[in-house]
C-alpha cells in the first residue's frame, strides 16, 4: 500500500515486480502532461523501475503535474525519496508527525479507516480538534463511534472541500429516504 503524510508529487502506481527478504524490485508509474503550455490536457503515463534494499532508501524521479490558469498545464521535476523501514517505525513516525500537524491527523486517519482501524483513527481525530472529513466520516458510519448523522452533517458543513460536499449529499439521500 502507497502512503505518505502530507503531499506526494503526482499520482503513483506501484507494482512489486520482484521481493526477498532484502530486496524489493518494483516498477512505478506517473502521468506528465505530453504537451505542457499548450492547454492541451493530454497525458503520458510513464513507467520507471527501481530497487529498494533493506534498511536503505532511494529516490526514484516523477513529477508534479499542475494546471496553471496563465499557461496550460505544466510539468515540474520532482522526486520521491522511498525508504525501506520496519512496520513499527512506520506506525511511530506517522503518529508523532499525526500528533503535531492536524493535517497529517487527517491523512492517518484516512489511512487508519481504510485499514479497519476505526477506533484509532477516531481517537486521533478528536485529539488533534479539528473539524476534518474524516471525522465528519466517522460520525456518519459510526466508525470507533456512534453514527451521529447530526454531527457528520455539522462537520460536513462546516468544512469547504468536495468530500465534505458528497457526505452532505450522501445525509441528504439518507434522509430522503427515510422520509418515504
Amino acid at each position: 500500500t502507497m502512503f505518505s503524510l502530507g503531499s506526494v508529487p503526482t499520482d503513483k502506481a506501484v507494482t512489486v515486480e520482484r521481493f526477498s527478504e532484502n530486496q524489493i524490485n518494483f516498477s512505478y508509474k506517473y502521468s506528465i502532461y505530453s504537451k505542457p503550455h499548450t492547454f492541451a490536457k493530454t497525458i503520458e503515463v510513464v513507467t520507471e523501475r527501481a530497487t529498494l534494499k533493506r534498511g536503505e532508501a532511494v529516490e526514484i524521479k516523477c513529477v508534479d503535474t499542475y494546471w496553471r490558469y496563465a499557461s496550460g498545464g505544466e510539468n515540474s521535476p520532482a522526486t520521491l525519496r522511498v525508504e525501506w523501514i520496519e512496520y513499527q517505525q512506520f506506525w511511530d513516525e506517522c503518529w508523532i508527525a499525526a500528533k503535531q500537524d492536524k493535517y497529517k491527523a487527517a491523512d492517518f486517519a484516512r489511512f487508519l479507516i481504510t485499514e479497519g482501524n476505526f477506533q484509532l483513527a477516531f481517537d486521533l481525530l478528536v485529539d488533534a480538534g479539528e473539524d476534518c472529513y474524516e471525522l465528519g466520516l466517522c460520525y456518519e458510519k459510526g466508525y470507533g463511534t456512534f453514527v451521529d448523522i447530526n454531527k457528520a452533517l455539522n462537520i460536513y458543513l462546516s468544512v469547504d472541500n468536495i468530500d465534505c460536499n458528497r457526505g452532505i449529499e450522501r445525509i441528504y439521500n439518507l434522509l430522503e429516504n427515510t422520509n418515504k
